[in-house]
């Protein structure tokens, strides 16, 4: 048996190593196969079916150690279900199959996202599911380039009790909706359990500063602090609506906002008098 090695790189993408002669035509097949003891790099997808033709040929594909697949082949398997971005260069998708191939192959995408998104904890990609990381992930901006991938990620959950909920096509929709700001809203699995996020404590104020308005107050007749999210900023907005509308203050809404108001707030102003 030959101790030649050669690559076969249909493709025409990958970078060929040091060591390796590169061969894109027949004639260079000739000059350098079986004269030079160096591995070859066959590149080329017409030249790659002509060199593997003629290696059968002898009696000598064994000496063919790789065949190199298209870097959206490899992504397909991976991706499965989810289809690639169209717009996704050949280039782009090899940078991207070098990158995921570095990781361990256990979960390579897992692995990618908590290399790559920066602004949180990168054990997110790992943990089991629950009602904590379900909420935690759902307050994960993803830049859009990295959209595809938190697709593949959230097919992991299939099984899973919670799999509808990480199935979402539309996390921020589903976020805003869980928080009680987007309709339908959405508790079947209780109130939000963490802190509103960053990215929408001001539009979480503005929905309940124009809802305290337009119901002059009564919304707060109705609401339940042990059961819902954010209650501290809710009392916030209803003493900035209520201090400049007296008129619609009572014990009762008093007594619902004021456990949750910031101390020095009381200091300035009770609400009700």
């Amino acid at each position: 048996m030959s101790d030649k090695h050669i690559i076969l790189d249909p493709t025409g993408l990958y970078d060929i190593p040091s060591g390796y002669i590169q061969i894109t035509t027949e004639v260079e097949w000739i000059k350098f196969f079986g004269v030079s003891a160096e591995p070859c790099w066959v590149r080329g997808e017409r030249l790659c079916k002509w060199a593997e033709t003629w290696l059968r040929s002898w009696n000598r594909s064994e000496e063919i150690t790789e065949i190199k697949q298209h870097p959206r082949y490899i992504l397909g398997q991976l991706f499965a279900t989810v289809p690639l971005p169209h717009d996704w260069t050949d280039e782009q998708l090899l940078i991207l199959t070098t990158k995921l191939d570095s990781y361990p192959q256990d979960n390579p995408i897992a692995y990618f996202l908590a290399d790559n998104i920066t602004n949180n904890n990168g054990q997110i990609w790992f943990a089991d599911p629950s009602i904590s990381h379900l909420a935690t992930w759902l307050s994960t901006p993803i830049p859009e380039e990295y959209k595809p991938l938190e697709r593949v990620w959230q097919q992991r959950f299939k099984e899973h009790e919670l799999a509808n909920y990480y199935q979402t096509e539309d996390k921020l929709l589903f976020l805003r909706r869980w928080l009680g700001i987007a309709e339908p809203v959405f508790n079947d699995i209780g109130k939000y359990p963490l802190p509103v996020p960053d990215f929408l404590k001001q539009e979480f104020d503005n929905y309940w500063e124009q809802l305290i308005s337009r119901t002059e107050g009564k919304v707060l007749d109705t609401l339940m602090p042990a059961n819902q999210v954010g209650m501290e900023r809710i009392a916030n907005c209803a003493y900035k609506v209520l201090g400049n509308r007296p008129n619609w203050i009572n014990q009762a809404r008093e007594a619902k906002v004021t456990p949750y108001l910031r101390a020095c707030w009381l200091r300035l102003k009770p609400l009700y008098k």
